[in-house]
């Protein structure tokens, strides 16, 4: 029997149609060419300009590492080679076309990688992440420029205007590349390069300064390493300790000669020379132990300090040149007396024992002193040459001459003030009272009479009778005072706290009126700082000469004296009230002493 044709098996026989399979090719073709075109518009995109920059060390530095400002990615690292001359790796960058500008004329790179110091530090983030190459841009009149000498630090200091010193020093103390140059604790430059002489008998430091301090890149201006050190006569540089060594400077005074190459001191000068000081050589026997820095002193108070100390060119004698500050280069005579008070006496006796020194300073470095006769002669001149004395004749010790000192800022002969210090005291309050007070000074006149501010002199206002005047260690009631009429300065007439003051009294003929703001000295207390104040500090007001905000001028000056720069005659007063301070000027009635109470 046959079996059906509906019992055998059939095969299902599918016909993929051609065109589909043609058309997913056509895709994935064209798909491929996309990506190749893309890929080839990226490779043809321009870039930035290539660079190349030179550096000592390479620090571990790869292809691929980028090159950053401000933390953007401005490039990256393309190439490494060694240099011809085997002693630089030269890096090649490629920057991006936004970082064009950084490829000119002053700009500087360095490879950021982690610094510590006791001055700063730095890259930490380098420790975990890759290194880099840090940038900073030059000036924005910079030329165009491909090729760089990297640097081994970061600058501390802005690009700009700049020049490079050469410094020889007989010892470099640890300087390092990167240190500052400072002047009165203001960081001025850097150093760039530290270096062996060519015959290894000192260290050659190249440092850039800039901004103004180009300026101290001038014959006479004095380098020296600022290190930690501490002797008997001074006590300087410890804030190295803490932030590293750097350059101090003192710079040229007097020329403009632009100078790039200076031989650096081993350590700092004794002291500054202030300009209008004098100068004098002492010749004695003996050296005393004198060292440079040590006092110069005149009745026990410090008026100059030692610049050096030597034998004579014949050895004959041993020569002391000391520096007299301005202040006190008129106690300096002809007939003035020097002597050593270096080290002590000690001395056993019936009377038990004597022990005597100047001060500690003096025992370890030495000192001068110095004494004028009753009649002083001649002002000695710079050069002059003294005995130097082993020790003084009693006689030297009991002269007291009187001689105007501390007015180096104003004429030859001018005198200073010496102003009494004063306090005005009350009881303020009705139910529960406290006391009040307000302090200044008062000036004592050749005539007797007393000038000041009127609301230290006159009575506080609804307290006409508790209140009172505390001056020269006395104190008086104000309601006993004549004070003349005024406005904000007042005479008094008969001032009962005043005693035996003959040598504080300012004489009245060295008073007269202003016709406008002038450059004038301020003096408060005699043995504190005076102030310069220039004329373009006072503004004209309703009260006076109003002084600028930016003087240092506190409560503590007021009643002040203001004497003219130009003669030396006292033009009017200090007064501060409500933080505010001004120049009130003298009045025809205050100098012609026309005045009346």
């Amino acid at each position: 029997m046959n079996p059906s044709n509906s019992d055998l098996p059939t095969a299902d026989r599918r016909v993929r149609s051609r065109n589909n399979v043609g058309t997913r090719l056509w895709w994935v073709t064209f798909l491929c060419l996309a990506v190749a075109i893309g890929i080839t518009l990226i490779t043809l995109k321009p870039g930035g300009p290539q660079i190349t920059i030179s550096f000592e060390q390479g620090h571990g530095l790869v292809i691929g590492d980028a090159v950053r400002f401000r933390g953007v990615d401005v490039g990256a690292v393309t190439g490494m080679t060694l240099a011809n001359d085997s002693e630089t790796i030269e890096v090649h960058v490629q920057l991006t076309p936004e970082a064009e500008a950084i490829a000119r004329e002053g700009t500087q790179f360095w490879i950021e990688r982690p610094e510590l110091s006791l001055s700063r530090l730095r890259g930490i983030d380098t420790v975990v992440g890759a290194k880099y190459i840090g940038v900073a841009p030059g000036p924005d009149d910079g030329a165009k420029r491909l090729e760089f000498v990297g640097r081994e630090t970061m600058p501390r200091l802005p690009v700009g205007r700049s020049v490079e010193v050469t410094i020889t020093f007989p010892d470099g103390n640890g300087l390092v590349v990167g240190d500052v140059v400072k002047h009165r604790g203001i960081v001025i430059g850097e150093v760039t390069a530290v270096s062996l002489v060519e015959d290894f008998d000192g260290v050659q430091v190249t440092a850039r300064l800039v901004g103004s301090a180009t300026e101290i890149a001038c014959q006479g201006s004095q380098f020296w390493i600022e290190r930690p050190r501490v002797s008997v006569t001074e006590v300087r540089g410890l804030d190295t300790l803490v932030r590293g060594k750097y350059i101090a400077v003192r710079p040229g005074k007097g020329t403009n000669e632009h100078c790039t190459e200076f031989v650096g001191l081993d350590a700092a000068p004794p002291g500054d020379l202030s300009p209008g000081g004098l100068e004098v050589v002492l010749e004695g026997p003996k050296r005393a132990g004198l060292e440079p820095g040590a006092p110069v002193s005149y009745r026990g108070g410090k008026i100059g300090h030692v610049i050096s100390s030597g034998l004579a060119v014949d050895a004959a004698t041993v020569e002391v040149r000391i520096f007299i500050e301005p202040d006190y280069r008129q106690l300096v005579r002809s007939n003035t007396r020097f002597w050593s008070n270096s080290g002590f006496n000690f001395n056993i006796g019936f009377t038990g024992v004597e022990f005597n020194a100047e001060t500690l300073s003096t025992i370890a470095a030495g000192g001068v002193s110095l004494a004028t006769p009753d009649q002083p002669g001649p002002p000695a001149a710079t050069g002059h040459r003294f005995a130097l004395e082993a020790e003084p004749q009693q006689a030297w010790l009991q002269w007291q001459p009187r001689i105007p000192v501390g007015g180096s800022l104003l004429p030859d002969g001018a005198i200073l003030p010496t102003p009494l210090r004063a306090s005005l005291r009350w009881d303020d309050g009705i139910i529960i009272s406290w006391t009040q007070r307000r302090t200044g000074w008062l000036l004592p006149l050749s005539d007797g009479t007393c000038l000041g501010p009127r609301d230290l002199l006159a009575p506080a206002e609804g307290s006409e009778v508790d209140t009172v005047l505390e001056a020269n260690g006395v104190e008086v009631p104000v309601g006993t005072l004549q004070v003349a009429k005024g406005d904000s300065l007042a005479v008094c007439t008969e001032p009962d706290f005043l005693g035996e003051q003959v040598d504080r009294l300012w004489p009245i003929d060295r008073m007269r009126v202003p016709a406008a703001p002038e450059e004038c000295v301020l003096v408060a207390d005699a043995q504190a700082n005076k102030l310069l104040v220039a004329a373009v500090r006072m503004s004209k007001s309703d009260e006076g000469w109003k002084l600028d905000s930016s003087l240092p001028i506190t409560s503590e000056w007021h009643g002040g004296c203001v004497l003219s720069r130009k003669d030396g005659n006292l033009i009017g007063l200090v007064l501060v009230s409500d933080e505010t301070a001004r120049i009130v000027p003298l009045t025809e009635r205050i100098v012609n002493r026309s005045h009346e109470p």
